[in-house]
């Protein structure tokens, strides 16, 4: 009996506890007109061969009359726009996709009182593409704005060689044929909008490209092209742009220049939905920015090895669709100098002749900030003095004269070194110690010597050290090696070389397809001089500073190494005050 008496009141407590929370549910619910049914968190969808299949769970109420679904092509759905499809089960089937393209679900309950439910998250799902010739990328330009009658649209399409390939564009074009250039599963197709193809509103229009072969066909869906109305052709007011401004004051050190690695934004004010660009000129093209809210753009740059300028505009360009056009400038002009600066230094820079002692070199480098530059490729070369630019490798540098060699790979490290060895030769001489940054073409130049004049010097240094009194001066000049002058400097800095084009660049035969400027000729710094051809394309290598091209050391058709001096390029005086004097 009392077993069951406390049984009974548990019960009891449950019923009344179940109670309380059915009044709370109804309270908090139905009595301030809340919608109490939602769809289950477990929407999912699932891509199969030519459809996407979208389940969810049915809501706890009994009330939903039908599932709102919604589907965005490439970006969330629309939930205040028109439903893409409604249905009275818990699954749809999505048969009008396309290979290629990100399709995101969402799915709104609808009960008997016409009450909407809150909205699942969305799920997303990519078709693949059916078997046939592989499709890698599609591609169109222009894309970044609405076409317009003459417009020339190209269409690009990556994947198997060998195929047909044509390409639809919405209502625009259906099968226009592609071509393919050589054996490179590239092909390539023009259309050009006529002003038949403007409706009353605008219109977007998918392109779709095909690829088929004798054992079959596939497509992949590409970007999503726009079209103006009509009436928008006839707009010629220029979009308003209310300010421009960029952040170099910010991102700059020391040096009050922008190095490699600093990322400059560029923000602008202006008409909403319009087309954004920056650009600094002189630098880069036209490069996007966003629109994070209606009327204001962002965009940004990462500076690369390279890029340089002392008075470089920033420009920022918005345009609508009807074609008009606002260019600005962003704030002041900006100064890029991505030169690394190489500092070569010995131990001991004066050594017996005598066939074994050595020294320990070492290159530095550092950006216009004197920030250390880690993870470049250096080379270090000797360069009997009078031969900076021989164009014989074997001449400079052998064993009689004395030998340098790279440690540890020469990379340089986190504190921007990387270090060498000379090893005397049993010949008297002075020689220039050249490093060559493989990675941007950047050159510095130290110095060592052999011989009797250095063992002078040495000596002299010796007796400094041991009686303060006595002093260098004591040795005759005559008798002691001295460091690169002014002249020797800018030749150094003024030779181009082979820079690492690629990796595994070693092992492939790289010629001089061509030279592009005579000797003498005035050169701009950034000026192409020469063509490599080389197995993986054709590469140009710029002047390193604006002067006049005084040497070419290697003739068209010769075989060039990694490294290896193509010439020299007399640098400006005023230049040299300013690009490399500071």
């Amino acid at each position: 009996m009392v077993r069951r008496g406390h049984r009974g009141r548990r019960a009891g407590k449950l019923c009344l506890l179940g109670a309380v929370l059915m009044l709370g549910m109804c309270v908090a619910g139905v009595g301030r007109g809340e919608v109490r049914s939602s769809a289950g968190d477990r929407l999912t969808a699932t891509a199969g061969t030519g459809e996407v299949v979208v389940t969810w769970n049915r809501p706890a109420a009994r009330d939903v009359l039908h599932f709102l679904v919604y589907r965005g092509d490439g970006r969330d759905p629309d939930l205040g726009g028109e439903p893409f499809e409604m249905v009275k089960g818990v699954r749809f089937v999505d048969t009008k996709v396309l290979p290629g393209i990100e399709y995101r679900y969402a799915v709104i309950p609808v009960e008997r009182s016409g009450a909407r439910a809150p909205a699942t998250v969305v799920t997303s799902a990519r078709v693949a593409s059916p078997v046939g010739p592989r499709i890698t990328a599609v591609s169109a330009e222009p894309s970044e704005r609405a076409l317009r009658p003459g417009d020339r649209v190209t269409i690009t399409i990556t994947g198997a060689s060998g195929c047909r390939a044509t390409a639809d564009l919405g209502s625009l074009v259906v099968g226009l044929p592609l071509k393919e250039t050589g054996r490179t599963g590239r092909y390539v197709g023009v259309y050009s909008v006529r002003a038949k193809d403007l409706g009353a509103r605008s219109l977007s229009h998918r392109l779709v490209a095909r690829l088929s072969d004798a054992n079959g066909s596939s497509e992949l869906g590409g970007p999503e092209l726009r079209t103006l109305a009509r009436s928008e052709t006839r707009d010629g007011t220029p979009p308003v742009v209310a300010r421009a401004s960029h952040d170099a004051w910010k991102v700059a050190g020391f040096s009050g220049r922008l190095v490699a690695g600093d990322v400059l934004t560029v923000t602008a004010e202006g008409e909403p939905r319009a087309t954004a660009r920056f650009e600094v000129v002189g630098v880069t093209g036209p490069l996007p920015m966003q629109e994070p809210r209606p009327g204001t753009f962002a965009g940004s740059y990462t500076v690369r090895w390279g890029d340089g300028g002392r008075e470089a505009r920033v420009l920022v360009r918005l345009s609508d669709d009807s074609g008009n056009e606002t260019v600005v400038q962003a704030g002041r002009p900006v100064a890029l100098d991505t030169r690394v600066r190489l500092t070569v230094s010995a131990r001991e820079p004066t050594l017996p002749a005598d066939g074994r002692s050595e020294t320990r070199v070492v290159a530095h480098a550092a950006n216009a900030n004197g920030d250390e530059v880690s993870g470049h490729e250096i080379e270090l070369s000797l360069a009997p003095r009078g031969e900076l630019a021989s164009s014989d490798r074997e001449s400079v540098g052998r064993p009689e004269q004395g030998e340098l060699s790279m440690r540890w790979g020469g990379v340089t490290d986190a504190f921007g070194d990387a270090v060498g060895r000379f090893t005397a030769g049993r010949v008297p001489g002075d020689f220039l110690v050249l490093a060559k940054d493989l990675t941007t073409g950047d050159v510095g130049i130290g110095w060592v010597a052999t011989g009797e004049r250095a063992e002078a010097a040495a000596r002299a240094a010796r007796v400094s050290r041991r009686a303060p009194s006595l002093s260098r001066a004591a040795v005759p000049a005559s008798e002691v090696a001295t460091p690169p002058g002014p002249g020797e400097v800018q030749s150094a800095l003024g030779t181009f070389f082979v820079p690492r084009l690629y990796e595994r660049q070693e092992r492939d035969r790289v010629r001089i397809s061509q030279w592009l400027a005579e000797p003498g000729a005035t050169v701009e710094k950034g000026q192409a001089l020469v063509a490599l051809e080389t197995p993986r394309g054709t590469f140009k290598i710029a002047a390193p500073a604006r002067g006049v091209l005084q040497r070419r050391a290697r003739a068209e058709r010769d075989r060039v190494e990694l490294g290896e001096v193509l010439g020299r390029v007399e640098i400006d005086p005023e230049a040299w005050k300013t690009d490399f004097a500071k």
